[in-house]
């Protein structure tokens, strides 16, 4: 079988990791994305701990805080999610010679590895690496080596763990 054409980094909760990192939460903690600073804002994402509450997208903030007290949240604006898509895609650019942004999807970025297989792209060592430079870098995502852009969207979609 031929070498693998693409990698592909898939974070889907990466409104949820801006605001964990931003504020220092700590995992566990329920957390939600809201789409203004205000009682009446709706909920545009949550993590698995505030979902466990009850807390769903679309309801307002002041709902999901009667659900808890614990429960935190933030806006992210889009030069926040604009300025940490550059921070991953350079990341991503130190060990890939070429790193493509979805623009229907700015989660999402893909490596063409084709010709770097004698550099052990591939091998466990070198995959290893990278998702532990993402992880060191404060990145929580999944990651796919494949043949097709939409495989290894699928792939590391699967392999993406949820915000807990």
């Amino acid at each position: 079988m031929s070498e693998p054409r693409f990698l592909c980094l898939s974070l889907p909760d990466l409104d949820l990791q801006l605001v964990r990192r931003r504020e220092n939460i700590p995992t566990g903690v329920p957390l939600l994305i809201v789409e203004s600073d205000r009682p009446s804002a709706r909920v545009q994402a949550c993590n698995t701990a505030a979902a466990q509450l009850g807390v769903g997208i679309g309801i307002r903030y002041s709902a999901a805080l009667s659900l808890s007290g614990t429960i935190r949240a933030g806006v992210v604006a889009e030069h926040e999610r604009a300025q940490a898509v550059t921070e991953i895609r350079a990341l991503l650019g130190e060990l890939l010679p070429g790193v493509d942004v979805w623009q229907l999807n700015t989660t999402v970025f893909w490596g063409d590895v084709r010709g770097m297989r004698g550099l052990g792209v591939g091998s466990s060592a070198w995959f290893r690496t990278l998702t532990e430079t993402i992880s060191r870098a404060g990145w929580s995502g999944g990651v796919a080596l494949g043949w097709t852009r939409p495989g290894t969207f699928c792939a590391a979609r699967v392999a993406a763990p949820q915000a807990a």
